[in-house]
């Protein structure tokens, strides 16, 4: 999507109390799954994806799913 990737902590929270619509030049992690999720019809357009965290995408929280989408239980994976 031609998107840098950037996390900065300050940035974060400022999206999330400006509401921000996702339009600007970077993508942290939640954000960009987000985004992707939204792009693909699983996830309503609103909230914007910087209203996302990580905890959002766990198989515990009942987020608003379109087409009948979910997300299955989490794997521990060992290295």
């Amino acid at each position: 999507m031609g998107k840098e990737y950037g996390l900065n902590f300050f940035n974060m929270i400022k999206e999330y109390m400006m509401n921000d619509d996702g339009s600007n030049d970077t993508y942290f992690c939640s954000k960009l799954v987000a985004a992707a999720y939204i792009e693909m019809g699983l996830l309503p357009k609103t909230p914007p994806p910087s209203q996302y965290f990580p905890g959002h995408f766990s198989s515990s929280q009942n987020l608003n799913w379109l087409n009948e989408a979910y997300l299955d239980r989490e794997y521990i994976l060992e290295f």
